[in-house]
């Protein structure tokens, strides 16, 4: 279901997940695996930033950011603060880890979009827009769990599996020349 990737002195690992199974587990849950998800993200980035010194990582707070997307939510602005600041610590990841970041384009409008979507179903919308709503924002969580993926292996200094795996023993060959 998961990769542990140590990365780094200090014993900081972080999991790669499949991104598929984070939208499984988001739907099947009614959304709870989507905050337990979005916790632990935080979490592992803010440590990332600690173990390599990036004080704005390292300065983040998994669970301010959980409030912001719950309580917050009720009232949309800090929910939509708290999104963009996750796609912004994920940026920062990607630039610990490969000396670069992507765009946050792509990512932040579709969480504005998912937002959006959602207010305008509670407001007078038909019922779809909801399912639209919760589509779009899944998609953007896909994008960032794939972000993170990369990320975590650019940086990686080696790789453990969480799920024993067997590989088969490849014959014996010899050569002859």
């Amino acid at each position: 279901m998961s990769t542990e990737i140590e990365m780094g002195t200090g014993g900081l690992s972080v999991k790669q997940r499949r991104p598929w199974i984070v939208l499984a587990l988001s739907v099947v849950t009614f959304g709870v695996y989507q905050l337990v998800w979005y916790y632990k993200i935080n979490g592992e980035m803010r440590d990332l930033g600690a173990a390599r010194g990036d004080a704005e990582l390292a300065g983040s707070s998994p669970v301010r950011s959980i409030l912001a997307v719950t309580l917050g939510g009720l009232i949309v602005i800090p929910e939509l603060i708290s999104l963009i600041g996750t796609v912004r610590r994920v940026q920062r990841v990607e630039h610990l880890t490969t000396g670069r970041a992507r765009s946050a384009v792509i990512p932040i409008a579709l969480f504005i979009a998912s937002v959006v979507l959602g207010i305008a179903e509670q407001l007078s919308g038909p019922v779809w827009l909801f399912f639209v709503s919760v589509a779009v924002f899944l998609t953007a969580v896909a994008l960032i769990q794939s972000r993170l993926n990369r990320a975590w292996t650019a940086g990686a200094v080696s790789h453990t599996t969480s799920q024993p795996r067997s590989e088969p023993i490849a014959p014996a060959t010899s050569t002859l020349t």
